[in-house]
């Protein structure tokens, strides 16, 4: 049985020598496909180049080089370029599920999450609905 599995894997090495896709050699020598692939990798100089390094990633906001991490990569460098770039990048959050409402104090159109059910447009609106009859004091 060694000699068989041998000499199959010396003829699918040749077969790819002369231009064979790895599923027309499987065909052919009646064996799977990822079989003959991992045979021609292992065997030949067909394996694809990996590089180690990657490229070194930077931050959007200052452009300092990041470390590499093992776990999520990262795409800031800080909290302080995290909150700078999302303030002034606002049109890019990716806000799926907003609604427009109207407040009952103000009568101002704002945006929100459609889960939250906002009544009022800020905290103001709802202190002088609440205590002050409706009426907004801003003075």
């Amino acid at each position: 049985m060694k000699k068989d599995k041998e000499e199959c894997r010396k003829q699918a090495q040749q077969l790819r020598q002369a231009g064979y896709s790895f599923g027309q050699i499987a065909k052919e020598l009646n064996i799977p496909r990822s079989t003959v692939k991992s045979w021609c990798y292992r065997d030949t100089a067909d394996a694809p180049e990996y590089e180690h390094t990657p490229p070194a990633k930077r931050c959007p906001q200052c452009g300092k080089e990041l470390p590499p991490s093992r776990y999520r990569p990262r795409r800031f460098c800080s909290d302080a370029c995290r909150a700078a770039y999302w303030a002034s990048h606002g049109e890019q959050i990716h806000r799926q599920s907003t609604v427009s409402a109207v407040c009952p104090v103000c009568h101002k159109t704002f945006q929100d999450y459609a889960k939250h059910r906002r009544k009022y447009c800020c905290h103001a609106c709802y202190i002088a609905e609440r205590y002050y009859g409706g009426q907004r004091n801003d003075d």
